[in-house]
């Protein structure tokens, strides 16, 4: 799982095999795509497709402020307590992905 999915923060580079495990799913993806008769174009270029299209289907996290209104964390309430750390843990989810798709676009750019 990543890091951020856990919560857990590490300041270190993101690893050669990490690196290598998204290189080889998007390889995967790739094979998949060329079989199933995808258009030309360079291996970044279907690569900046793929995670563009993923980050497209990405839903936008859940305000938390709003669900903590609408059902306050008490004793009495232990469900609603249940609710509010699942939408933050699903938060966190989601924007690791997000952060996770846009930094590998921004790899293949050159930007990072």
């Amino acid at each position: 799982y990543p890091l951020c999915a856990l919560a857990v923060s590490d300041e270190r580079p993101v690893s050669t095999q990490s690196t290598w495990e998204t290189y080889q799913m998007f390889d995967s993806l790739l094979l998949t795509e060329a079989r199933a008769g995808g258009g030309g174009g360079s291996k970044e270029e279907m690569l900046d497709s793929v995670a563009g299209d993923i980050l497209s289907k990405v839903p936008k996290a859940f305000n938390l402020e709003k669900t903590k209104a609408k059902y306050p964390t008490d004793y009495e309430e232990s469900m609603n307590t249940v609710l509010v750390q699942e939408i933050d843990r699903f938060n966190r989810l989601i924007n690791c992905i997000r952060d996770s798709l846009t930094n590998l676009k921004k790899r293949w750019l050159g930007w990072l």
